[in-house]
């Protein structure tokens, strides 16, 4: 991964769909939904700034309002320590309504379903960043989905570790905006 000036880590470009993947910069921040900078603003409270957020830092309790549209993703890394795939553990209710029940399943599961190869690819890519710049990261794109409708996406991913070294886990917060309905 490689950073330029504008902060902006990767851009995956597909036939179907384009993804920008930046980190967070106090522009970003004014682009996020009340709820991400309010998931930023939790996070920060429980760490202090000083290190790595973990899952035992999140407290769904304090999150309701929230969970329908966050995940959790288990990183799958190889023998040199690098991220490969990932799996989903949890997925909220209205992303089960965009994507489908996914709980349990990886990236390698999710590229053989043809309508879910982008999306998976594009999780990857953000959680491969997520892990590499070890801070939050936004992923941002425009697609028709398979129910015809236009949809503007920005995903926060914040990365999570068990023992404060290693990222185990990305926590994601996406606000999807529906456009046309495409007939």
């Amino acid at each position: 991964m490689t950073e330029n000036s504008s902060n902006t880590v990767e851009t995956v470009t597909s036939s179907s769909a384009d993804c920008v993947i930046k980190t967070l910069s106090d522009c970003d921040l004014e682009s996020l939904c009340q709820d991400q900078k309010d998931l930023l603003a939790y996070f920060q409270t429980k760490t202090g700034g000083t290190r790595l957020a973990s899952r035992a830092d999140l407290n769904p309790a304090d999150l309701k309002p929230m969970l329908p549209m966050m995940a959790i993703h288990d990183v799958i890394n190889n023998d040199d320590g690098l991220c490969v795939d990932f799996k989903i553990r949890l997925l909220g209710t209205k992303m089960v309504f965009y994507y489908g029940e996914r709980t349990g399943y990886t990236y390698a599961d999710l590229a053989k379903t043809p309508e879910l190869a982008i999306s998976a690819a594009r999780i990857l890519s953000s959680i491969k960043a997520v892990v590499a710049e070890r801070a939050p990261i936004v992923c941002t794109s425009s697609f028709q989905n398979g129910k015809k409708k236009w949809l503007d996406v920005a995903v926060l991913y914040i990365p999570l570790s068990k023992d404060g070294s290693h990222i185990n886990m990305a926590l994601s917060y996406a606000d999807i905006k529906e456009s046309v309905t495409i007939d």
